[in-house]
């Protein structure tokens, strides 16, 4: 959101032409049932908002009265943050300050990090070694960020066989940088470090398994420089231009 706020830039009216290449054809049209109250019509194709391709420009226009400004900035925030739906973050713009975890609970909002659990919803397999319908969806990904509570597999530098284990915060890689420490909790209350090799993940399972839902977020890692581990691994437009 911070990084959304830089960008924006609040202007009065925002009005769009389409342009026919090569030889830029003005051919902007507006239906006559597009009427939107409170704006007039006999110009040129009105819109509430506008973005660049590289999403460093983002133009927002003063909405009609009975559209919320912060459901506005909400489509915008939901198009940057590449989701296939407007997220209702809407009010999160205009609560008082300090108290967003509140309404973010009180509105049921989640992120997509979830965890990978046991079918049970308890934590009870972190130590046991893994099952071996769990073993073929093991993966190996060093590179890829890990969020505090996912259920991840280890293994000591002893090369002992693979462990269900819980990642206790939400760590990455720094730029550049090859491998990386996180913390894993390996046992009921017994937390120790590891390098971002000795980690593994898993992939999507159906909830008939015992691992029920894994991350989607994976860091992309060229095949050729992956180590080798001994787990199986799945591996019309127009040509119109818009001006501001």
């Amino acid at each position: 959101m911070n990084s959304t706020a830089e960008k924006l830039q609040f202007v009065k009216s925002l009005k769009t032409k389409f342009l026919l290449l090569p030889n830029l054809v003005d051919v902007t049209r507006a239906g006559k049932d597009f009427i939107i109250p409170e704006w007039k019509n006999d110009s040129a194709h009105q819109t509430l908002y506008f973005m660049n391709q590289s999403r460093s420009r983002i133009l927002v226009a003063e909405p009609p009265t009975y559209i919320s400004l912060f459901d506005l900035i909400a489509i915008i925030v939901s198009q940057i943050l590449g989701s296939p739906i407007i997220l209702p973050i809407g009010s999160l713009f205009g609560c008082p300050e300090g108290s967003e975890i509140a309404v973010v609970n009180v509105l049921k909002l989640c992120s997509d990090k979830k965890e990978v659990e046991p079918v049970n919803g308890s934590s009870n397999m972190v130590g046991k070694e893994i099952l071996p319908q769990d073993a073929r969806l093991v993966q190996f990904h060093p590179l890829r960020p890990f969020y505090s509570g996912e259920i991840v597999a280890w293994r000591s530098q002893h090369g002992e066989k693979l462990k269900y284990g819980k990642v206790s915060e939400d760590v990455r890689s720094s730029a550049g940088q090859a491998l990386y420490r996180l913390k894993i909790e390996v046992s009921p209350g017994d937390t120790q470090s590891f390098l971002s090799s000795h980690v593994f993940s898993f992939k999507s399972v159906s909830a008939s398994n015992p691992l029920k839902e894994s991350l989607v977020h994976e860091s992309h890692v060229l095949g050729s420089n992956r180590p080798h581990v001994d787990f199986p691994e799945s591996s019309g437009r127009g040509e119109s231009y818009s001006q501001v």
